[in-house]
């Protein structure tokens, strides 16, 4: 099964839809024009699952924890880190 698939799976979206950048939900963000297939799986699934404590909309959590991921890389790592004290 291909990244993309993979990805489109996780988000529930069709694979056609990660063709393009989502909408702008966040105007001005760092993931603007960006798509979720553009990062590491493992790093937006982080910073989704993070994102989704702050909002039931999926496609907002997506595109903020793109724009984190793009700000800094390891930010979800740190966060993480942080959380536990460490």
């Amino acid at each position: 099964m291909s990244r993309e698939l993979r990805l489109a799976r996780y988000l529930g979206k069709r694979a056609a839809d990660m063709a393009r950048a989502p909408g702008d939900l966040l105007p001005g963000g760092l993931a603007d024009n960006k798509r979720p297939a553009d990062f590491a799986l493992p790093k937006l699934q982080a910073g989704r699952k993070v994102e989704r404590e702050h909002t039931s909309d999926k496609g907002l959590a997506t595109e903020i924890a793109m724009d984190h991921i793009l700000e800094n890389p390891d930010y979800y790592s740190k966060l993480e880190r942080m959380e536990n004290g460490e």
